[in-house]
């Protein structure tokens, strides 16, 4: 019924990635899952099958803007406040509730520009102000930092692991790959995916920094490998 639960995924996206590990954490690999039309929209039925598969952790976008679950379709007046009212966290406030109720870690990924960050146009476009990415990333971490209560008085678990976008040279994620600079192709998408990732790691991080600092609340920087890094993607035509 779940089909797609039975594939294994290793991290497939260039990504950075943010942890917030336990401080005697041995390194090991974790098992893990990209299912998210199974386990975040079939959340109680889903996750008794990850457990069973002996699943440790799930990856999700977390939609900034661009879809219709996004958290903020609206420019809130506060961006690093997370109960601002332009954000809606309910959707992904359960998702994580359900996730800890079976003890399976989250991986979110910050994907998605709303239109009023990028000039109207759809969430592949990256945001024209960056700060704003930053601030909601910000938002993000304090949200579900594991201080945070749900708008029924629910505790909200704590997410560690944190990534930047999804397959960013891929034109359906991240749009435009190229642009034309005094007669030369320039690779906008990889710049614009950097100016991404710095966003997204020094907004949670400053969130992060900010907390009472704990062993199990040091972040560090993981950079993953991908099939996207050898894609071997042409450049356009001249034509």
């Amino acid at each position: 019924m779940f089909r797609g639960l039975l594939a294994l995924v290793a991290v497939a996206c260039v990504a950075v990635v943010i942890a917030l590990p336990a401080a005697s954490a041995r390194p090991h690999m974790t098992v893990g899952f990209l299912d998210q039309a199974s386990t975040f929209y079939n959340a109680e039925t889903a996750f008794p099958i990850v457990k069973k598969l002996r699943g440790q952790v799930i990856r999700a976008d977390l939609y900034w803007g661009g879809s219709d679950i996004a958290v903020a379709p609206h420019r809130p007046t506060d961006a690093k406040d997370p109960e601002d009212p332009a954000y809606n966290w309910a959707p992904y406030d359960h998702f994580v509730q359900v996730a800890a109720k079976y003890k399976v870690k989250i991986i979110f990924t910050v994907w998605g520009t709303p239109r009023w960050a990028n000039g109207g146009k759809t969430g592949r476009y990256a945001p024209k102000n960056f700060t704003d990415l930053r601030n909601f990333a910000y938002a993000a971490a304090k949200h579900f930092s594991g201080q945070e209560v749900d708008e029924n008085g629910v505790k909200i678990p704590a997410v560690r692991l944190w990534t930047a976008w999804n397959e960013p040279n891929q034109l359906f994620q991240l749009y435009p790959q190229y642009k034309k600079v005094r007669g030369k192709y320039v690779m906008l998408s990889a710049i614009n995916y950097a100016k991404i990732c710095t966003a997204v790691y020094t907004g949670v991080h400053a969130r992060t920094t900010r907390a009472k600092r704990s062993p199990a609340a040091s972040p560090r920087l993981v950079a993953t490998t991908t099939r996207a890094a050898s894609a071997g993607r042409r450049r356009p035509s001249r034509s």
